[in-house]
């Protein structure tokens, strides 16, 4: 994580979030994991429920051969409750008939961004119990 200094800006480098996900009233934790093998990583999240707290894998990416020993790319943040625009309505992505121009969070999420370039907030949706992901820009 040396490697981009932007990570000095934050207490945990951008690497861990902590915050209510799926509002139970319980703390839930973001990771960032690198892969050790491989030049991959991924987003887990350590979740809270009834029967104590499950690990949700929530996005994982393999660099592949292009990349064989890329270091850590991305970056988590705290997605504060409030109303985003996404990337289809600033017209970064072309947008869909059923694509949400905007999304207001009523709860924590975690901000998914590569350093400097736009990113997804995922957050959890109570009916289908899981994390469900929108894309932003920067």
């Amino acid at each position: 994580m040396a490697d981009e200094p932007l990570r000095n800006e934050s207490p945990t480098k951008y690497a861990i979030v902590v915050a209510d996900f799926n509002g139970d009233g319980k703390l839930d934790y973001a990771y960032l994991f690198k892969s050790t093998e491989y030049s991959g990583e991924g987003l887990l999240v350590q979740l809270s429920s009834p029967q104590g707290y499950v690990w949700k894998v929530i996005t994982q990416t393999d660099w592949g051969d292009k990349y064989p020993s890329v270091d850590l790319v991305m970056g988590i943040d705290l997605a504060k409750p409030g109303k985003y625009e996404t990337a289809c309505s600033e017209g970064a992505l072309a947008c869909e008939a059923k694509e949400q121009k905007s999304i207001t969070l009523k709860r924590a999420g975690i901000w998914h961004f590569k350093f400097e370039s736009g990113g997804a907030v995922w957050y959890w949706d109570l009916k289908m119990k899981k994390f469900l992901q929108v894309w932003i820009s920067d």
